[in-house]
């Protein structure tokens, strides 16, 4: 376990000097909806599932997770120093998820992909505040959000894990979207509207 904390603490790291836009928002400050054609993602890490959008042609990246108050942050071991803050309210957070970008742009999510035309952004359950363990959290967020994009729906077990939701997605066939790493995200062509 510490050598997965130290791996993801090094891609923070390296992450925040990538080409990663937006800031950190709570439920209250989510955008209504997003213009020009973006595709969507469903993306599943060890233990965090969120949605993705990119602008395809801005090439603007960001992401909604639900996320508990003051969890999801990384602090440096060695110095004490935030890497990448905590949730700073509980509920569908804005870009916290950029925190990933490193781990997708090498291809180590599991993702499906959808384009979508000025989608709005999905806020969940609650009109996207609060995170209530294992049954109303990041992986419940990420599949009921892809669901009401695609109509594609994951039925998970009680208690919700994103190993759950990845055997769901690896075990299923393609209704509305696109399995793909994101070297292939281009090559997905699905259109809802």
């Amino acid at each position: 376990m510490l050598g997965r904390a130290l791996v993801i603490g090094l891609l923070a790291a390296v992450c925040l000097t990538a080409n990663v836009q937006g800031q950190i928002c709570g439920p209250s400050e989510l955008p209504k909806q997003l213009a020009g054609v973006w595709e969507i993602s469903l993306c599943v890490g060890d233990t965090h599932a969120w949605i993705r959008f990119q602008n395809l042609e801005t090439g603007e990246v960001h992401t909604c997770g639900r996320y508990r108050k003051g969890f999801g942050g990384i602090t440096d071991k060695s110095s004490g120093m935030s890497i990448w803050p905590p949730a700073p309210a509980g509920g569908v957070l804005w870009d916290m998820d950029l925190l990933y970008e490193c781990g997708i742009r090498s291809d180590k999510r599991v993702l499906r992909v959808v384009r979508v035309s000025n989608p709005v952004v999905y806020r969940g359950f609650l009109n996207g505040y609060h995170h209530f363990g294992v049954r109303m959290n990041c992986i419940t967020y990420a599949r009921d959000a892809w669901f009401f994009y695609t109509g594609e729906y994951y039925h998970l077990p009680l208690i919700a894990s994103p190993d759950a939701l990845a055997t769901q997605l690896k075990n299923r066939p393609l209704f509305g979207g696109r399995l793909a790493p994101l070297g292939l995200l281009h090559a997905a062509r699905w259109r809802f509207h």
